[in-house]
């Protein structure tokens, strides 16, 4: 079994304890890593994004959402250090 993480090592989600947001492999288990937003059947839904284009979404669907723009900053601390930006 894979490591189970609290927040989605794409987008920083946090899962609360909760399957409803991970995502699903190919074999349809469950995906400890990632959330079903960043990624579908094994495969990210958006493989040519960089951590630019990332935060970009992210800060849109956050504010989209009622997030005042100055919280939706904070949401980019600790994206560099995820599992899918990491530098190899």
């Amino acid at each position: 079994m894979e490591k189970e993480h609290k927040h989605c090592q794409s987008c920083r989600l946090p899962f609360k304890n909760s399957l409803e947001h991970r995502a699903m492999n190919s074999d349809g288990t469950l995906n400890y890593t990632y959330c079903k937003y960043c990624m579908d059947e094994g495969e990210f839904r958006n493989p040519e994004w960089t951590i630019k284009d990332m935060k970009k979404h992210i800060k849109h669907q956050m504010v989209s959402s009622g997030v005042p723009k100055i919280l939706a900053n904070f949401m980019f601390y600790g994206l560099k250090g995820l599992e899918r930006w990491k530098k190899k």
